[in-house]
């Protein structure tokens, strides 16, 4: 890696566009003199040129998915693995073809993790855990029907204010009480299947669960096809015992990272209802912070997990690229989108995570992953940062607004003064470039897979969807084969950034979660600025793959927190949580000011 390297990220400056104004661009795209105009500015003003200027990249190998390299070496120890046979569940079902996590079966690691101290927070509010739930239960203080009845009497409330949250996409009180129910009854009978039974769970609206249509945030999905079965992860939570208790709002196909969607209501913060939660999975992250679930699911191809998590005061983990399987998520961008986790702190991040890793023959691009020492990491007595190396690009660090900034570099000095960890000065280079790739690459993809689709529906498509679609017409093969060499390129030195260091550490994003403009309220919004201001830390790692943290260490003067992103090797995700468990004990979180207790009134 170049000792020299420059800080090249670049911030591209657009007019925010929204209503009317918006609108009739997407009306003039179709006009021949400003469908010419139009390509020759998307393409100068996104970076295209110099995207197909560099010619430093042709010297780098074509890498089609991040892990790539890697799983083509381990899928023959995959094929002879005992693992992939059918395995019980704690209950004495079969799961078939249920591939356990890494290193334990799914019962015996969740008991391990279980089996560690509750909750790391010391100060300050707490939200409800898993663990709070388990032990709910098994005091029979409460009941999942009880719990399920207050979530949808607060669902329906928070419809009701002047304000509407804006949480759920569906949910369905028949379904939820039914999960409810037998839950409860195998709590009575001593059956419970484990930490997670009768633990509230929901799920963003492009995985499929059976039962509920899957939209991705559009009006009509669902009419062109209707899920039949569960994705593979939502399986392994059911297997549980968990109770899904709808599918969340999100920003339209994913396109989009403020959180607004004109169709479907746009989410409001919990901790400020003025403001965007982020996006795109906008809507777990909201049901989360308000207290309706500890866990929500959801999906990150350009951080659509990282900046709702940190705008909203969660802990969100994108794990290693095919680490989860994405069979029964809808696709997007399939060398970009991580499935991943948004939860209420770092103990329920890991367990979750566990209930859902590990390999999944539906899964091509998850086949080949190597086994985790996750619950060895989380029983460990070791100081998890002493000696640790904590990598800082100083002038990526500090590329975001001087109050983030201060607390991220306030809170850093905290760590390292309390914790025997070092600070190593290090370098990125090529950074706006893997910015440019990442957009070419969901761009692409996703006009690939969803253009006919979109351009069938396109009166009833969001403008941003339409723009989207749009450039991706005037995106070349070359220019998707060149993203890929920038991926390459990307990953090589990152591999040398490693060797240095344990962790890189960045702020989560440049700004805390912005206002929602009066006028994105009910109706479309488009502001790029903002969209790449807030992706400034986060869509490398979609790029190269590699595992990322937020956790919440701040917050600004109007209450609105800030959060800081870790990031580790391919594959290291117990490294991630030890230490994410380790800087969650520092922080003193704050109450949302919209928070339902749905374990006891």
């Amino acid at each position: 890696m170049p000792a020299t390297a420059v800080y090249d990220l670049q911030s591209p400056e657009e007019p925010r566009l929204s209503g009317i104004s918006l609108r009739l661009i997407t009306l003039l795209m179709d006009l021949p003199l400003f469908r010419i105009y139009f390509s020759q500015r998307l393409v100068r003003d996104n970076g295209i040129e110099k995207h197909r200027q560099d010619s430093d990249v042709m010297k780098y190998p074509l890498v089609l998915h991040p892990c790539e390299h890697q799983s083509a070496k381990m899928s023959r120890a995959y094929e002879h693995d005992a693992d992939h046979e059918e395995m019980s569940i704690a209950n004495g079902e079969k799961q078939a073809r249920h591939v356990a996590p890494p290193g334990k079966d799914l019962d015996g690691a969740i008991k391990i993790v279980s089996s560690v101290k509750v909750s790391s927070v010391k100060t300050g509010f707490q939200f409800w855990s898993v663990f709070d739930f388990h032990h709910a239960y098994e005091e029979n203080s409460t009941t999942p029907i009880q719990v399920t009845e207050r979530i949808i009497r607060f669902l329906k409330d928070s419809q009701a204010q002047p304000e509407p949250m804006n949480i759920m996409a569906s949910f369905d009180e028949t379904t939820m009480l039914k999960l409810a129910a037998e839950s409860a009854a195998r709590w009575e009978n001593g059956q419970a299947r484990g930490v997670l039974d009768g633990v509230p769970v929901a799920v963003k609206d492009d995985i499929d669960v059976e039962g509920y249509l899957t939209n991705v945030g559009t009006t009509y999905m669902s009419s062109e096809k209707s899920p039949s079965t569960n994705a593979t992860a939502v399986s392994r939570l059911l297997a549980q015992g968990v109770i899904i208790i709808g599918k969340t709002n999100m920003v339209e196909y994913g396109l989009g990272i403020n959180g607004n969607n004109p169709h479907t209501g746009t989410p409001r913060n919990p901790y400020s209802t003025h403001c965007y939660t982020g996006g795109s999975s906008s809507g777990s992250a909201a049901a989360v912070a308000s207290g309706l679930c500890p866990i929500a699911l959801g999906t990150d191809a350009g951080g659509s997990i990282r900046i709702p998590a940190g705008w909203c005061g969660l802990i969100g983990l994108k794990p290693t690229f095919g680490r989860i399987p994405t069979d029964g998520y809808f696709e997007l961008s399939k060398t970009t989108v991580h499935a991943g986790v948004l939860a209420s702190n770092v103990m329920d991040t890991a367990v979750s995570y566990f209930a859902m890793a590990g390999a999944s023959p539906d899964d091509a691009l998850s086949i080949g992953q190597p086994r985790d020492v996750l619950y060895q990491s989380l029983s460990s007595e070791e100081a998890p940062l002493e000696g640790l190396k904590i990598g800082i690009f100083d002038s990526w660090f500090r590329h975001a607004s001087s109050e983030v900034v201060a607390l991220c570099e306030s809170f850093l000095t905290t760590l390292l003064s309390s914790s025997g960890a070092t600070k190593v000065d290090i370098t990125i280079p090529n950074l706006d470039s893997a910015r440019i790739a990442n957009m070419v690459h969901i761009i692409t993809e996703a006009h690939h897979t969803n253009g006919k689709l979109i351009r069938k529906h396109w009166k009833e498509s969001a403008p941003h969807v339409k723009i989207a679609m749009f450039g991706g017409k005037y995106l070349t093969v070359e220019d998707y084969m060149r993203a890929n060499r920038v991926r390459g390129r990307l990953m090589n030195h990152l591999a040398d950034v490693f060797q240095e260091v344990d962790v890189v550490m960045t702020p989560c994003s440049a700004i805390a979660a912005p206002n929602i403009p009066d006028d994105a309220v009910n109706g479309p919004e488009l502001d790029v600025t903002m969209m790449y201001t807030a992706q400034r830390f986060v869509t490398c790692w979609n790029v190269s793959g590699h595992p990322a943290i937020t956790i919440p260490v701040a917050y600004t003067t109007t209450g609105l927190p800030v959060s800081i992103q870790l990031i580790a090797k391919h594959w290291e995700e117990g490294t991630l949580l030890k230490i994410a468990k380790a800087v969650e004990s520092l922080v003193e979180r704050q109450k949302p000011k919209v928070w339902y207790n749905i374990i006891g009134e």
